[in-house]
């Protein structure tokens, strides 16, 4: 692992592992006001067969539970705002690689105001196009199996109407990815990135979509991967390890994605070309195959 893929992944992981701390602690310092860890096998029998001592849990504190949801709701969304500041940081690591840490503090801070904007519309063109698709797609369900008497099928028909609209959502998203790859190696406004971004997307799509199929297959295994663990763990079990297990088993597997992410990051900045009669930045990447992170 090279020096500047290495500092991208761990700037990118604290991150995540405090966010998941800020977002998390309401509703679990809610959970043990509510008694659980009075009990004396502590939070262990939320996780007992049936679950009842979680379905009450759940009954009795229906109100702080909803607050902490709340307040948690909140705090995701000022630290997903916040995410954009280490990403563009590693970014600009990855695109110099030869910067020294206050070289690569000064080119985040001159290209945080674009990518917050490029970030921003890639969020809110999502959004829009999954409430948009979705809506279609589910009134088209229903009005061509209608006439079926088991309900699942509209369900189903509107699934299938919807799925194509995933291939817009999916280009937004490269074209929001490779706009922030540009921004980091070139810098520039956001709209000018952007309308770059779809230029090399239409130029380079094989190279884009072979680096996305890459980060999303091994991030996909991971996941699943640790979900298994986590079952073959059973928490339900006594043993005050089977917590610490889990918990490992959880941060291996985020640290695994977030280093994927920013394999995939280095891969787009690599295709990033210089402007006809300009010369990089000193230490900016070049074209060549060792600007991506091995």
């Amino acid at each position: 692992m090279s020096a500047p893929y290495r500092k991208a992944v761990l700037v990118v992981f604290a991150y995540r592992l405090a966010a998941g701390l800020v977002v998390g602690y309401p509703m679990a310092r809610a959970f043990g006001a509510l008694g659980a860890t009075s009990l004396p096998d502590g939070d262990l029998e939320l996780f007992a067969p049936r679950g009842f001592r979680l379905m009450e849990t759940l009954r009795l504190g229906a109100r702080p539970l909803v607050a902490a949801v709340e307040s948690g709701l909140l705090a995701s969304v000022v630290v997903g705002v916040g995410a954009v500041v280490p990403l563009v940081f590693a970014l600009s690591a990855l695109a110099a690689p030869d910067a020294d840490a206050r070289s690569t503090a000064s080119r985040t801070a001159d290209r945080l105001s674009a990518s917050l904007l490029v970030s921003g519309l890639g969020l809110v063109l999502k959004a829009a196009l999954v409430a948009l698709l979705s809506g279609f797609g589910f009134a088209a369900g229903l009005a061509a199996f209608g006439s079926f008497h088991d309900e699942r099928v509209p369900d189903l028909g509107g699934v299938l109407f919807a799925a194509p609209g995933l291939v817009l959502v999916t280009g937004v998203g490269l074209a929001t990815d490779l706009a922030l790859a540009i921004l980091a190696r070139l810098g520039g406004a956001a709209l000018g990135a952007l309308s770059r971004a779809v230029s090399l997307l239409r130029s380079r799509p094989g190279a884009v979509l072979r680096a996305f199929t890459e980060n999303v297959v091994g991030a996909s295994l991971l996941v699943v991967s640790a979900a298994w663990l986590t079952g073959a763990i059973d928490v339900s079990r006594p043993g005050g390890l089977r917590i610490f297990a889990v918990v490992l088993v959880h941060q291996t597997a985020v640290f695994g994605v977030v280093a994927l992410r920013m394999r995939y990051f280095g891969a787009l900045v690599a295709l990033v070309p210089e402007p006809p009669g300009e010369s990089a930045d000193p230490g900016d990447l070049s074209g060549r195959a060792s600007g991506v992170p091995g």
